[in-house]
């Protein structure tokens, strides 16, 4: 009925300028067969029915007053002739939820706070090792997890900046693809993609939103990449529908540019404008129109114009 003996294993304090006794765990080597393990487990509670919670597991570096705390290093074993050692860490399992893992950086005061640095292993000779974040299939009633990539806010500063690239090939390689795709859904609708500039809250602050860009690679040894904005299609109904808009102000709304690139020693860009086909009933209709001007003001121009040639024609209309 009452508690096990409790185990104590400590070095002695220095209350003086000397250092305080180090404490070494160490396992034998074995020269063929397989060197001792290591295994340090806190205590189960065995009584399903008693409510007890098991044991916590801690290890610390050690707290300083003076400079730095000391570090903690976790790491699997190296090999000179096969693969180095996994290093595995993972909430427990539980008959309710799952235990839950947490990587932080520490906090700091007057300084910043602690880094954190998710990296895969470099090589020498062969491919650099895979990074993956994914959550897993959700169960027969359940949804999948989510997946959150977010910077930290600032009453003063700025806020965190976001990257997303790929590396680039220094050699005859191809540089990395990015993909950003969105699941299907079987009966449900499938998932939506939002990419959105930053707003401006402040209306006295003078400050512009943010820019949005979507733009082709650039070459210089051969095409541009191009770009290719669509809506979805349907094979049982009608397809999504594409819109570009300026955007509206409490001055001036926001202008609209299409236009084809420039070129040099050759032909600057074309541009068409061309309403859907059809095979059974009528092509897309085309309406090029200036909405009415307001109470004080005329209604937008139309102008549809070629350009001026130096030496060759005109364009024709």
């Amino acid at each position: 009925n009452g508690n096990s003996g409790t185990m104590t294993l400590s070095t002695g304090a220095s209350t003086g300028s000397g250092t305080a006794g180090d404490m070494t765990l160490s396992i034998g080597s074995g020269v063929q067969g397989q060197g001792g393990s290591v295994s340090v487990t806190a205590g189960d509670v065995v009584d399903a029915l008693s409510g007890g919670v098991g044991g916590d597991l801690t290890l610390e570096g050690g707290d300083s007053n003076a400079s730095t705390g000391g570090s903690s290093s976790l790491s699997a074993g190296a090999s000179s002739s096969a693969d180095g050692g996994t290093l595995s860490l993972s909430g427990g399992s539980g008959a309710t939820s799952g235990g839950a893992v947490s990587l932080s950086g520490g906090s700091g005061s007057s300084g910043d706070g602690g880094s954190m640095s998710l990296i895969s292993g470099s090589t020498t000779d062969s491919s650099s090792g895979a990074m993956t974040m994914q959550t897993p299939s959700g169960g027969s009633t359940g949804d999948s997890g989510a997946v959150s990539v977010t910077t930290g806010s600032a009453s003063n500063g700025n806020s965190g900046t976001m990257t997303l690239s790929t590396g680039a090939s220094t050699g005859s390689g191809t540089a990395g693809d990015m993909t950003l795709s969105i699941g299907s859904g079987v009966q449900g609708q499938g998932g939506s993609v939002s990419v959105t500039a930053g707003d401006v809250v402040d209306a006295l602050s003078g400050g512009v939103g943010g820019d949005l860009t979507l733009e082709g690679g650039d070459s210089n040894a051969s095409t541009g990449g191009s770009s290719s904005l669509s809506a979805g299609a349907s094979s049982s109904a009608d397809g999504g529908t594409l819109s570009l808009s300026g955007g509206s102000g409490a001055t001036s709304g926001g202008a609209v540019s299409l236009s084809g690139g420039s070129g040099s020693s050759g032909d600057g860009g074309s541009m068409s404008l061309i309403s859907g086909s059809t095979t059974d009933s009528s092509s897309g209709a085309m309406t090029m129109q200036t909405p009415s001007g307001g109470s004080t003001g005329d209604s937008g121009a139309v102008s549809v114009t070629t350009g001026s040639a130096s030496n060759g024609n005109s364009g024709t209309m």
